[in-house]
């Protein structure tokens, strides 16, 4: 056993994760964040690990979306309060692949939530295709790729009592052939909601607006450079050190694909839980669903696993 601080965190906010599809490196989502800044002199270490495996078809003959792949993004940063609120940087690792968890989903989708896929059932695990064809213009991507994408500085200032705003500028690094990433800078702004409810229920919400930089990828030239996105979450204090997460994401779809049928919207549905491993250390686990309750009308991962570490020093 150990002893946990004085004054112990009844709530950690919703659970950091962010899409993460092929297209998603072409346009900056802001990851769901908390209201409560850090204190004066405090410092947060804070590793982060999102797995996106995508299958997904959408379009006519001449007009689609395809992608088969897997999307992992290994983030790292820190925190460090201030006396007027705090300000983060953040690293991100962006890898494209065949990915491991085609073998999880096919059983999932047997067992747990039932959904069969005319195109993709008869697909071998393991494939890296993704594709858009507009006319007669195509892309596709090499295959698989890595790179050291972006660095993401943000800041975080409480502006009245359960409400903080926040500010967030992407860099980029690397990637951007390979769309890992856009090459251009994105900037952010945002306003974190909390409630609580109950004594052992919180209710979280973040409203983000990003400008995104211009995309020299033909043909995605044309996508929308202003995105909006919001995250709405439900915190439940199952025991003192373990808090139960249900959340829901939404943000704008970067590109006008003019697909009949297909949502302008990219929603998904996370599933996790938050826990203090220890006084100063936490961690969290969340798996992500794009089916129920919207039918896959969104490009979103066809499940997505993520996993974390924060370590306040």
């Amino acid at each position: 056993m150990y002893s946990l601080p004085a004054d112990p965190p009844a709530f950690f906010g919703p659970l950091p994760v962010k899409i993460q599809t092929n297209l998603s490196g072409v346009a900056t989502l802001l990851e769901p964040e908390r209201v409560t800044t850090l204190p004066p002199g405090a410092r947060e270490q804070r590793l982060r690990l999102d797995i996106g495996n995508n299958a997904f078809y959408h379009g006519e003959v001449t007009r689609f979306i395809y992608d088969d792949s897997e999307i992992q993004n290994l983030r790292l940063g820190e925190a460090y309060g201030q006396a007027w609120g705090e300000w983060s940087w953040q690293a991100s690792l962006v890898q494209r692949t065949g990915g491991f968890l085609d073998p999880l989903i096919r059983v999932w989708h047997q067992n747990v939530v039932p959904f069969t896929d005319s195109v993709f059932s008869k697909i071998a695990n393991g494939q890296v295709r993704s594709e858009v064809r507009d006319g007669a213009t195509v892309f596709q991507d090499g295959g698989s790729a890595a790179a050291l994408t972006s660095v993401t500085l943000s800041a975080r200032r409480p502006v009245w009592p359960g409400v903080s705003a926040r500010a967030v500028v992407k860099l980029p690094v690397r990637g951007r052939e390979a769309l890992l990433d856009s090459g251009a800078v994105d900037l952010g702004v945002g306003l974190l909601g909390e409630v609580r409810l109950t004594p052992r229920w919180s209710a979280h919400a973040n409203l983000n607006l990003v400008q995104a930089g211009a995309v020299q990828v033909a043909p995605l030239t044309q996508g929308q450079r202003w995105l909006t996105g919001s995250v709405i979450a439900a915190e439940f204090q199952s025991t003192p050190r373990t808090n139960l997460v249900v959340q829901m994401e939404d943000t704008s779809f970067p590109f006008n694909r003019g697909l009949r049928g297909r949502s302008s919207r990219r929603q998904q549905m996370s599933f996790g839980a938050w826990h203090q491993a220890d006084a100063k250390t936490r961690w969290h686990v969340s798996v992500a669903e794009n089916i129920y309750p919207f039918l896959v009308t969104s490009y979103t991962p066809d499940i997505m696993l993520s996993l974390g570490i924060v370590r306040r020093r």
